[in-house]
């Protein structure tokens, strides 16, 4: 079973702008045969649409607090998105998918009264084969929005994020000027990227343009030491790192940061 993705484009990140879904076309469209002889040539449906997919893409999606997360939209693209919403138990199924490289999207919404910020991974089809995620989606709860309109800083619950404006390019469809900013334990995300970070801050809306550096503070208790500062890009890649923090133990402190997309910053405390 495909999910099928038709959204106002308003609605769609930047980074799926590109992503136009359509309905699976099965009927065999010969417009160059305008004789009402019957059509007895080899020109087959399963000629023109190859192998059936077979690919499955599976996972699970939890709230900020850690409780499952039912009836949550999650998109899947690659040429073109599907959408599909998770179960009563917080699960998602994508069937008779296509190989190849997607990204895994949980759409941030308001779930009893809570707003959500989004979270993207990546994954790799392959036919045949079923790929789960390796631990539950998080969505976080996020502070916001805000507007950031001047340079300066500006403060989302623990979070101060200090930045020019200016170097931010937000996505189609989005207010411009509104930022929404949440922290995520570490322990809750780190599955789904090769480094374990102690901490991690999501940024909305999604895949917001960087051209240039910002500061980010964060009142936590991680333990004191030096961190290096990963970003997740637009496909839900590691990118990195682009920044080092440090910590009294009390306080997290980023200066200089440079991802290309606003998206999640992870903390990773250096060996």
């Amino acid at each position: 079973m495909r999910f099928l993705l038709l959204l106002p484009v308003a609605v769609l990140p930047f980074a799926l702008l590109g992503c136009t879904g359509k309905a699976d076309d099965t009927s065999n469209h010969d417009s160059a045969d305008t004789d009402t002889d019957t059509d007895t040539d080899a020109d087959s449906d399963a000629d023109d649409t190859g192998p059936a997919p077979t690919a499955v893409l599976t996972g699970s999606v939890a709230a900020y607090d850690g409780v499952v997360a039912a009836d949550i939209e999650v998109q899947a693209c690659v040429t073109i998105c599907f959408s599909g919403r998770t179960d009563s138990t917080g699960v998602f199924t994508f069937t008779e998918m296509d190989a190849g490289e997607y990204k895994i999207d949980v759409v941030g919404e308001a779930v009893e009264g809570k707003d959500y910020g989004r979270m993207r991974v990546q994954a790799i089809l392959e036919d045949g084969a079923t790929w789960t995620t390796p631990g539950a989606m998080f969505m976080p709860q996020m502070v916001g929005p805000t507007a950031v309109t001047s340079a300066g800083s500006h403060t989302f619950g623990a979070v101060t994020w200090t930045v020019d404006p200016a170097i931010l390019t937000i996505p189609f469809g989005y207010d411009a000027g509104l930022y929404s900013v949440g922290v995520v334990p570490g322990a809750d995300i780190g599955a789904f990227w090769s480094v374990t970070p102690s901490l991690a801050v999501a940024f909305g809306p999604l895949a917001t343009a960087v051209a240039g550096s910002f500061d980010v503070s964060v009142t936590t208790d991680v333990a004191a030491g030096t961190y290096d500062v990963y970003s997740v890009d637009v496909h839900g890649a590691l990118e990195g790192p682009v920044g080092t923090g440090t910590t009294d133990g009390t306080t997290l402190v980023a200066t200089g940061v440079t991802p290309t997309v606003l998206s999640w910053l992870l903390f990773v405390p250096q060996s």
